[in-house]
């Protein structure tokens, strides 16, 4: 059976695979073919099966196919979740996509100093700027929030010990907890305190001659509620600076402007800030709305410490991210950056909007099984736990099968943009709340070819 298999090079003069040669390299077509191959070898062996040359033509041309296609592709995001993290988390604002294009389709100025025409730092581009919207007297950014803790860590409590309350002790997404993070970057931790308490006293104890360092993390993704309390930032700080420590926050999602009621609840960075914390790490890619950063400000003492580490050097971001986000904070210095950031734009959006919105999709598809379901939708992201943002949905209700058939067509659509919506009570449902309004053309469409698919 084996030996049916034809020889790499007889495939290269079959002219099936003709057009593929000569789109791709020669290199790169004879290692798809060489792969292909050992995969239908191994197939043989194991179903002790023959296989087709036209089957195998077909397996061929379709590893082609899938070479030339990005993995990486632009969905719709129907899941009423706003910063969905295996969606992308924040959508970019249209003004950093467009600045971004500008400085990559050529050389730009990240480290040159064009006024003296010297060397410049890379932060130029943003310390001032994010000074100028938190009150910091420095800034540093690294390529996340993970990696700016770590750096801060390392830097700051190299093994030394490390206060943190027992209740902070959290775990993010991918099963990253704090402690792991904290003993990788060669720091001591100390717990005090308790699951549901921590008293200042607990920290007053805990600190000695081998505390480097007081941490404080926002339970952003979880909430402790009843017989419960904390130590507040401003009270910690006066400890810490009493102590000659620093006190590092870890505020998570990262707020700077509480001018929109939905945020009431969420630490704004500028009063960390004035509340006396020494150093404050948060995202880029969530509240703040633009691509993935790990964002640190705070004294210009301890950011100075930071950027001496060799490690800075290995967790910097590069020119595209620094454009992105430099563009993403100027949209912060605007009369109304809700109007610009996509992410605040979708959560902002009204009801009657919604409503109106749903209204036209229901009369354009005339489905007897589909209805208009006001619902909730979530910021995700690790941020606000216990915050339900009305929405409005549209909910498809079918039978099982053809209901996976549904989610299925639509997910794995070829011709028009995938929709990634949920299964909810035996529903396929469509949360507008996180659907943009250029995309509901999209939408119907995929809507409609996912329909006549499962009408075959």
């Amino acid at each position: 059976m084996l030996r049916d298999i034809p020889s790499v090079h007889a495939i290269l003069e079959n002219p099936k695979v003709q057009h593929w040669v000569e789109t791709l390299s020669r290199d790169w077509a004879l290692q798809i073919i060489r792969t292909t191959l050992d995969d239908i070898r191994c197939e043989v062996q194991e179903t002790k099966k023959p296989i087709s040359k036209d089957h195998m033509y077909d397996r061929l041309s379709q590893n082609f196919l899938q070479f030339q296609k990005s993995s990486l592709k632009r969905v719709i995001n129907a899941t009423g979740v706003l910063i969905h993290t295996n969606l992308g988390r924040a959508p970019l604002a249209k003004k950093a996509l467009e600045k971004i294009k500008e400085v990559g389709e050529g050389y730009s100025t990240v480290e040159f100093n064009i006024k003296k025409n010297e060397r410049g730092e890379r932060l130029d581009h943003l310390e001032k700027l994010l000074c100028a919207l938190t009150g910091a007297q420095s800034a540093l950014v690294v390529n996340n929030n993970a990696a700016a803790l770590f750096l801060c860590l390392n830097t700051l409590a190299f093994q030394k010990k490390v206060l943190i309350s027992r209740s902070e002790l959290v775990e993010i997404g991918s099963s990253f907890r704090i402690p792991d993070i904290m003993e990788k970057s060669g720091a001591l931790l100390k717990e005090v305190g308790t699951t549901n308490k921590t008293r200042l006293k607990d920290y007053e104890k805990a600190c000695d001659v081998s505390t480097s360092l007081f941490l404080k993390i926002h339970k952003s993704n979880y909430d402790i509620v009843g017989f419960t309390q904390e130590v507040p930032i401003r009270e910690l700080a006066q400890l810490s600076r009493k102590r000659k420590k620093p006190l590092l926050f870890d505020a998570g999602s990262g707020l700077l402007f509480r001018k929109w009621p939905i945020f009431q609840d969420e630490p704004l960075i500028s009063e960390c800030i004035e509340q006396g914390a020494d150093l404050i790490t948060f995202s880029g890619d969530k509240l703040l709305g633009g691509p993935q950063a790990g964002l640190i400000v705070g004294k210009k003492k301890w950011i100075e410490k930071l950027k001496k580490n060799p490690l800075y050097r290995v967790l910097r971001v590069d020119k595209l991210l620094l454009t992105a986000l430099e563009e993403t904070l100027r949209i912060y210095t605007l009369p109304h950056p809700e109007e610009e950031i996509p992410f605040l734009k979708l959560l902002l959006t009204p009801m009657d909007v919604l409503r109106a919105r749903a209204q036209t999709l229901k009369s354009e598809l005339a489905l007897s099984f589909m209805i208009i379901r006001e619902d909730v939708s979530k910021v995700g992201g690790g941020a606000f736990p216990k915050l339900s943002i009305p929405t409005v949905a549209l909910c498809f209700s079918l039978p099982k099968g053809k209901l996976l058939q549904f989610e299925q067509h639509l997910r794995l659509s070829q011709d028009t943009i995938p929709v990634i919506g949920r299964i909810q009570k035996e529903c396929f449902v469509i949360d507008l709340r996180t659907v943009f309004e250029s995309e509901l053309s999209c939408l119907k469409k995929s809507l409609v070819s996912a329909l006549n698919l499962l009408e075959r």
